[in-house]
């Protein structure tokens, strides 16, 4: 092999680079052995699918795993109750009641900022700066917190806009331009 050789191909027409490289990219997407789950534009991974498993274990629980376990994140929390309880994971997982996915990942924004989309880790429909704050403003005030007072009080942040995936419909999560 000579110094000559490891040259690249065109030297002489180094505009067909990019053509040659989409040429054999698309003959590698197009072989039967390349997944076609990969070959849309939009990748949508089905439940149940044998490698990329997203599902909750709660059979047709329509929610995400959560935190490297195999159930999303209520089922986690109603299975640490329950462990704690005595119940087995077998009657755990047969008995617990399986989640709708719209419940889990609206698009809802902040009741304080309505440019910014609302937590997923709150009921309070809260963005996450709002979440914050009134995790500190309560922490040490036990009985003494007035939610709608503490809401009154606070100021409007403005939003990030939209995502900045191309494909994502929802509000952006951060100055980083991206949703949760």
């Amino acid at each position: 092999m000579t110094a000559n050789s490891l040259l690249p191909l065109y030297t002489e027409r180094p505009d067909r680079e990019g053509r040659d490289r989409l040429e054999i990219l698309t003959a590698l997407i197009g072989a039967p052995s390349f997944d076609p789950l990969f070959r849309e534009t939009i990748i949508k991974v089905p439940q149940g699918h044998p490698v990329y498993q997203w599902e909750c274990a709660v059979g047709a629980c329509e929610r995400v795993r959560s935190g490297g376990t195999d159930l999303c994140s209520v089922h986690l929390q109603q299975w640490g109750t329950a462990r704690e309880a005595g119940t087995t994971r077998a009657q755990f997982l047969s008995a617990a009641e399986p989640l709708a996915r719209e419940g889990y990942d609206r698009d809802v924004p902040c009741q304080i900022c309505p440019d910014r989309p609302a937590s997923l880790r709150t009921e309070l429909r809260l963005c996450q700066r709002h979440h914050h704050s009134w995790k500190y403003y309560s922490l040490n005030r036990a009985d003494q917190v007035d939610f709608e007072q503490w809401a009154a009080e606070q100021t409007p942040h403005e939003g990030d806009g939209k995502c900045r995936v191309v494909v994502c419909p929802s509000q952006a999560n951060s100055p980083l331009g991206l949703c949760s």
